[in-house]
């Protein structure tokens, strides 16, 4: 069976490494009998060793070549769905389940930000995600406040899950062979979700700290401030009540449960003007 070649426009770079891909899908734990959402398996180096441990497995590609290989090669009527799995609805496909489901993925560099994203905004239905990243891009979402690579995506991944390296996988374990060294990255999500009802708020609130990251919050949510129509006044004497002194701090200063404190003072303001 003729092997597919990788496509730069879909940031295809395939995992041949079937060592590092035991690995990875071990990190999922028993997945016997549970709902696995694998994203782009591409040929599926991933989905050989899941299929072996007997999941209720979904695949989601893109790649029409890819779907008629993996049909090839496993021999069997894998459940495949063609769509970006931005396209997708995880939410519905969780619905048939009665637990939460298990993601797993060597997802395209290019779009990880974006499948992050569509992972947190479903964390309700979701317990664990194994994703094969970017070295830089793993480290961006696992940096705690007053680090230089904390940013946007490492508070909103706090807001619902705990994230944490598990190993590190050199170029020469893929083909092509990327320019970077890529991270195994595992997203455990919370039982519960204390903020996921205002997970698009908080955040909303938090891309505006960081817009002018070099700036104080004064100045940086002056905009965000205006579009809310709460005079930064009124907001900086009730942080001076509080003894906080957020106003005078830059967004990499705060850490997840400033952002929250933050958000719930600005809430407060606007229901009460």
């Amino acid at each position: 069976m003729k092997d597919i070649a990788p496509r730069k426009s879909l940031g295809q770079n395939f995992l041949k490494n079937k060592t590092v891909a035991m690995r990875i899908v071990d990190l999922l734990g028993d997945v016997s009998g549970k709902p696995v959402l694998e994203i782009g398996p591409g040929m599926g180096v991933l989905t050989e060793f899941l299929t072996e441990r007997n999941p209720l497995l979904t695949l989601v590609e893109l790649d029409e070549r890819a779907i008629d290989y993996l049909r090839n090669k496993f021999n069997r009527n894998l459940n495949i769905v063609h769509s970006d799995i931005l396209d997708f609805d995880i939410k519905r496909h969780s619905e048939q389940y009665k637990e939460k489901l298990l993601v797993i993925g060597n997802i395209p560099y290019n779009i990880s930000t974006e499948i992050f994203f569509l992972l947190f905004e479903n964390a309700a239905c979701i317990s664990k995600a194994v994703l094969t990243v970017q070295k830089e891009v793993a480290v961006r979402v696992c940096s705690g406040y007053g680090s230089r690579q904390y940013g946007i995506t490492s508070v909103a991944a706090r807001l619902v899950c705990t994230p944490s390296i598990a190993f590190d996988i050199a170029a020469g374990s893929f083909f092509p062979a990327p320019k970077v060294t890529s991270s195994v990255l595992v997203l455990d999500f919370y039982q519960e979700h204390k903020y996921l009802n205002d997970f698009a708020e908080i955040m909303s609130l938090v891309r505006a700290a960081f817009s002018q990251r070099r700036k104080m919050l004064r100045n940086s949510l002056e905009n965000y401030l205006k579009a809310c129509n709460l005079p930064p006044k009124l907001l900086e004497d009730e942080l001076n009540k509080n003894d906080l002194r957020y106003f005078s701090m830059r967004a990499e200063q705060l850490s997840l449960q400033d952002f929250v404190k933050l958000f719930e003072i600005i809430s407060s303001l606007k229901k009460n003007k």
